[in-house]
């Protein structure tokens, strides 16, 4: 039996806390796509040769066969993920791809590395909660850490573009991520069941940080930590029993939800653009009866 609210992934949560109504079209209604953008599968890429470095070096970890090259991997993806088309070419893509995940490597062989021992690499949340009605796996978190008596929880970000003028902007944003208070919060709890070995049942996590690589207008590769401490954490699971609650009654009833107005062109949430949803949420007023039409 599983208590309480059911722990939504941190992108669900940020969906919620943008947009309520937003949130909820998201799971039932699917639009028409969007045009293909090469941003976040240029991520994608890079997540997949980092990881395929660090897994290797995960404590116990055993390979009947050598391992790929991460650059092989990453570039595999980005092969397979390509949509033809003008303004992006696949070559392009693939140089970035290299020229980001090389940077990363550097930044974290360098900086992060150094005196710690990986214990996971895309660590997935053990707990399926069946109440959401999905087998999605609820969080992934990047790489997980030890060093000393703590645990540092560490989330890779890529950005193709990024200008100086909004770098602070980025940096200062991190220090309210929910996406790291929330797998710090259940990484502790993962250790205290002793899913990391006896050794660490028990550990704190001590540190969170985004591993920030930028393609443009600079390659730059940067560390931006959360403030974390033990406190804040508790803050955060009592703020988030309230958000899952609310999720929880939202997903338990039928109607629309409540509309957030302003976040319709949030150009954070929508890469600039207004909301997919805007035809059929504000036009035919949640009728979803017509949504097929829009």
């Amino acid at each position: 039996m599983i208590e309480g609210p059911p722990r939504y992934p941190p992108s669900a949560v940020k969906q919620w806390l943008t947009c309520p109504e937003f949130w909820r079209l998201s799971k039932v209604w699917e639009p028409r796509a969007a045009g293909w953008t090469p941003h976040r599968l240029v991520g994608q890429a890079i997540h997949a040769g980092i990881a395929a470095w660090l897994r290797p070096q995960v404590a116990g970890y055993v390979s009947p066969e050598p391992p790929p090259s991460p650059l092989s991997v990453a570039l595999e993806v980005m092969s397979d993920g390509y949509i033809p088309q003008d303004t992006w070419a696949l070559d392009g893509l693939c140089a970035l791809t290299e020229k980001g995940l090389k940077r990363l490597q550097r930044l974290v062989g360098d900086e992060i590395l150094p005196g710690a021992t990986v214990l996971a690499v895309e660590y997935s949340d053990p707990v399926q909660d069946p109440r959401l009605g999905t087998h999605r796996l609820h969080r992934v978190v990047d790489c997980i850490l030890a060093r000393g008596d703590g645990l540092e929880v560490w989330d890779w970000k890529t950005k193709i573009r990024l200008d100086e003028a909004y770098f602070g902007e980025t940096a200062r944003s991190a220090n309210h991520s929910w996406q790291l208070l929330d797998y710090s919060w259940h990484t502790e709890q993962w250790a205290h069941a002793g899913q990391f070995g006896e050794q660490y049942t028990g550990a704190s996590v001590s540190h969170a940080a985004h591993g920030l690589v930028v393609l443009g207008p600079k390659l730059l590769a940067q560390a931006i930590p959360v403030a974390l401490t033990q406190e804040r954490l508790t803050q955060w699971r009592g703020q988030a029993d309230r958000v899952w609650q609310a999720m929880w009654e939202c997903h338990q009833q039928d109607g629309p939800a409540v509309m957030n107005w302003e976040a319709c062109s949030d150009r954070h949430l929508h890469y600039g653009k207004e909301c997919q949803f805007v035809p059929a949420c504000h036009l035919l007023n949640g009728n979803e009866e017509q949504f097929s039409g829009v």
